[in-house]
């Protein structure tokens, strides 16, 4: 890998370079709390309802109705060539193909026996979801549940899905591991699953190695972050160079520097926790053959700082390095009225 990155660190400036179905189950009423998760996963064709228009929320979920949920929810296609070893699911089952890609994908082991008709217990699908939704799954979690021992096979599972959401815990404090799955549960989970699916997709999550933790890496001041990107491509056009693309995972990449800043009260290219800028970028995955930064604090408007940055020469030379072909830009506002300004720029 190929890179540079300019190290000037000025006083306040820093440059480096409608379904109606469902309201036909009586049941549904009696649970207020899984309506809405109901409704989006039968208008998803994510699980259906039965013949008689009733999803029976209370129900035991099946191995082979958790499977083809998955699956329709992810919209994962059908068409693994691993034959499946489980003398229990033979070809001709309806939901064969659905096991047979989960196993593929390392959802389920091609054990002798899947057990399709068995009914799936809490602990079992905690393992399902963050492998089918490719979670980030550690050992150091902030929930824990008195039925779930430390040594416990599903542990890290359960309490790291229960950590961004997706799962909850009991009223009485208890995950109840052994206990079968419900299906108006598993409409909860899935929901709850892909909305954190799409958080991930709009950079608006990471996960964070170092602490083990996915961290939130909120789209602020959208207004002031387009007005920079403005005036920067305006500035670039004046000297005939193209237009830098505003990249969402290289603007998440800028977030997570300014909120660095922010939360542990420095100013510098280099970070007391992630180290070099292009050691945290590589820490979250983004690739790159070149890269740079430009850094400012205290200046209250996007046309202040791109002027201060303007005005200082190593700034001004990332700002108009032609090989750069894209941008992240972000701003991060302290209760103690700092404002820590970061601009990213990369080659691809």
């Amino acid at each position: 890998m190929k890179w540079w990155i300019s190290s000037i660190i000025l006083c306040v400036l820093c440059g480096l370079s409608s379904y109606t179905g469902v309201a036909a189950n009586s049941q549904i009423g009696k649970v207020s709390w899984a309506n809405p998760y109901i409704q989006k996963v039968v208008e998803r064709k994510i699980m259906p309802l039965d013949q008689n228009g009733r999803f029976n929320t209370f129900d035991a979920v099946t191995r082979s109705e958790a499977v083809q949920a998955i699956i329709q929810a992810r919209a994962i296609p059908l068409d693994a060539k691993q034959p499946l070893l489980a003398k229990d699911v033979q070809k001709n089952h309806p939901q064969y193909a659905a096991f047979q890609k989960l196993v593929e994908l390392g959802v389920l082991d091609n054990a002798a026996y899947l057990k399709p008709d068995a009914y799936v217990t809490r602990a079992q699908i905690a393992k399902m979801m963050a492998l089918a939704f490719q979670i980030e799954v550690d050992n150091q979690n902030t929930a824990s549940f008195p039925d779930v021992k430390r040594t416990y096979w599903a542990k890290d599972y359960i309490e790291s899905l229960t950590d961004i959401g997706i799962f909850q815990g009991k009223l009485d404090g208890r995950f109840g591991p052994f206990e079968s799955l419900r299906k108006g549960q598993l409409a909860k989970i899935i929901v709850e699953a892909q909305a954190f699916e799409e958080q991930l997709k709009r950079y608006e999550i990471a996960y964070n190695v170092l602490g083990k933790e996915y961290i939130m890496t909120p789209v602020e001041h959208e207004q002031s972050v387009q007005a920079v990107y403005r005036l920067i491509n305006e500035y670039r056009a004046k000297h005939q160079l193209p237009a830098l693309t505003l990249e969402p995972h290289l603007r998440q990449m800028a977030v997570i520097k300014a909120y660095d800043m922010l939360e542990n009260k420095y100013f510098s290219h280099r970070s007391p926790y992630y180290g070099h800028t292009w050691d945290l970028v590589t820490l979250y995955d983004y690739s790159f053959s070149a890269l740079g930064e430009n850094l400012a604090q205290q200046y209250k408007t996007p046309q202040q700082v791109v002027e201060a940055w303007i005005a200082s020469p190593s700034h001004q030379a990332n700002i108009l390095t032609a090989n750069y072909t894209h941008t992240g830009i972000a701003l991060a506002k302290g209760n103690n009225g700092k404002y820590y300004w970061v601009q990213l720029f990369s080659r691809k």
